[in-house]
């Protein structure tokens, strides 16, 4: 019970229309007492979770059988918790952070994120809600090795972040853009060598696309 009562306001009464409990648990009437005593709500057990599951299969194969027709349905997972992200400066320090995943996101899903770095770079990715757990960090992942560009400018990095299938945070990849400067001339000779092989090739179809 006191358990229940650290993690639940008290005045959650207040917020909450119904409570439906299943599980094997709930057979245990003080089980069932003590989330009445804690939520101010009579439990109800009318879901029939065994009775659910059964259904859910079953029009699951339904669908991915060609022999039914069913109507189309789509089931959404969403993130329990908001998840963001930390990058350090080389001393240690924070340099910005940012919520890529926020409460009931639906997942899997994947974002692409752009920073400007001379050195590597170093993300920290934490849930940014309350969770029952007392470890909010997820990990620590170092992007590298980044160097400054030739002008000695910052380096665009690129860095893929992604909720999988199983709920799972992971950076999935990274890689830096470099730009490259070709001067004008060269194009201009390239562009006159063409031009005097197509004149040379008289009476050709030509197809494009």
């Amino acid at each position: 019970k006191q358990w229940y009562q650290r993690r639940v306001a008290i005045t959650a009464g207040e917020d909450i229309d119904s409570v439906e409990i299943v599980g094997g648990s709930t057979r245990i009437p003080k089980c069932k007492t003590i989330i009445e005593e804690v939520l101010h709500k009579t439990c109800s057990t009318t879901l029939n979770a065994d009775d659910s599951t059964a259904r859910g299969c079953a029009l699951q194969c339904a669908i991915l059988s060609p022999a039914f027709k069913v109507r189309d349905f789509a089931i959404n997972d969403v993130v329990q918790s908001g998840i963001k992200l930390v990058w350090y400066n080389p001393d240690g320090s924070v340099g910005g952070d940012m919520e890529v995943f926020n409460k009931g996101h639906v997942f899997p899903f994947s974002k692409m994120l752009t920073f400007y770095r001379k050195e590597n770079l170093i993300l920290e990715a934490s849930y940014s809600n309350p969770i029952p757990h007392t470890q909010t960090v997820i990990g620590r992942f170092e992007v590298g090795p980044i160097k400054p560009a030739e002008d000695g400018s910052s380096t665009k990095v690129k860095v893929k972040v992604k909720v999988d299938i199983h709920s799972l945070f992971t950076v999935e990849s990274a890689h830096t853009v470099t730009k490259i400067q070709v001067p004008v001339e060269e194009e201009k000779k390239e562009e006159k060598k063409d031009g005097k092989k197509a004149e040379k090739k008289e009476g050709e179809n030509m197809e494009t696309e």
